[in-house]
């Protein structure tokens, strides 16, 4: 549906993905869970964190 989502697909290197991967699920955190609860807004803090190292 999202256009980073298309993006992801052609690579196949497991670092590559990795990265798209965590920046899209980051995009689709923000926009969706941040109007879900805090619960989400917490859990998309700790996955930032994990994906910023």
């Amino acid at each position: 549906m999202s256009p980073r989502r298309q993006k992801i697909k052609p690579r196949p290197s497991a670092l590559g993905y990795g990265i798209s991967g965590a920046q899209c699920a980051r995009s689709h955190l923000s926009e969706r869970d941040y109007e879900l609860d805090g619960r989400t807004v917490r859990l998309k803090a700790q996955l930032t964190e994990l994906f910023a190292g």
